[in-house]
This record gives structure tokens, sequence and C-alpha cells, in this order.
């Protein structure tokens, strides 16, 4: 198996699960900036497969530098842009779970269309996840999370496992990430919201 996996090798869609030694659930972890929420991950749940996509050169290599490493065989990181990659790389049904931990906000009007979270996006994250699959969004920008949250509301293919319309301020021990740190350290609240794939 290779330590990374380039983009030009990625032109159809994939079977990730042909990719690791051990065949198991898979997780992906889209912008997964110097990987250590995904190696926590990796290490903590070690009976998932980790795909983590990072569109930074630097960031990728030192992912793949921190994972060698630990020894650890079920991460595989894509450079390049989540946006390009879902809609071309991925089969229907064949991930267990999707992170999508602090995006930029594009707070700017005249930047607002740059946002990952649309509903075309959303729909390309509901063919990927299996049935009931979950999609964990987290960001410390109150009006992105209020945007996110009425986008998956009002996805025909999503249910929300905190309750109707709920965004949590308490972080789940697994979404402590290196943002979340930051915006604490600023005294800002972090958002974190969870969906399910309904069947």
């Amino acid at each position: 198996m290779d330590s990374r996996l380039f983009i030009q090798n990625l032109k159809k869609p994939q079977n990730f699960h042909d990719l690791f030694e051990k065949k198991q659930d898979l997780i992906l972890d889209l912008g997964s900036g110097m990987g250590e929420f995904v190696i926590e991950l990796a290490q903590s749940q070690p009976q998932f497969n980790y795909i983590c996509v990072e569109k930074r050169m630097p960031r990728a290599r030192a992912i793949v530098q921190r994972y060698e490493k630990r020894n650890l065989t079920n991460i595989i990181v894509i450079q390049t842009r989540f946006e390009w990659l879902i809609p071309h790389c991925f089969f229907n049904n064949h991930f267990h779970t999707i992170y999508l931990n602090f995006p930029d906000p594009w707070l700017k009007a005249k930047y607002s269309s740059k946002r990952s979270m649309t509903p075309q996006f959303l729909d390309y994250l509901s063919a990927a996840l299996i049935p009931n699959g979950n999609f964990h969004f987290a960001t410390d920008v109150d009006e992105y999370a209020e945007f996110g949250l009425n986008l998956l509301e009002d996805h025909p293919k999503f249910k929300n496992m905190l309750g109707e319309k709920i965004i949590s301020k308490t972080p789940p021990e697994i979404q402590k990430t290196l943002f979340y740190y930051h915006a604490q350290k600023d005294n800002i609240d972090s958002n974190f919201i969870h969906f399910q794939k309904v069947k």
C-alpha cells in the first residue's frame, strides 16, 4: 500500500476498502489539516479504516509522517480538494462516518458561494454514506453553524441526531481538534452538529 495517493491516480470511483490491509468500515475526514484529529481517532478506534483528504501538500506530508511514526496501517491520505474528490471518486453507500471539522466559513458575502456546505455537497455526502451513516460538522462561527444546520434540516436524506434544530456547544471528546483549542483560547464557543443518513 502506498503511503499517499495522489489525485492523478483517482479519476473514477474507487473501492477504497481494497487499499487497506484489513477490511473494516471506512471513516472519511475532510480537510484533515495536520492530521491530529484523524491520527487520534485511528489510534483510539482501530476497528475502522480512515481516509483523510487535505488539499495542502505540506500538511498531507505531515500526516503521513505522523502516522508512519506511530506504525498505523489504517490511514490513507489523499492530497486534493475534497470538493472535487467527492462527486468523482466515491462509491455510493461506502462510508460509515464523514467528518467536516472547522472548514473555512467564507464570511464575506461576496465569497459565500465558496462554502463547502451546499445542497449539492450534502447530496454527495448522503450518496457516499451507508444507510444510517453519520455526518459530523464543526465550526467556531455561529452564523455558519446555523447556515449548515438549516441546510441539513431541509435535506430529505438527513436526520438531526441531537434533536430538531439543535446545535451542541459541548464537543464530543473526539472532535476536540486543534481548531477547537484555538477557538477556546480566544474564548470562542464552537458548534457541533451530528446528522444521520436516513434509509
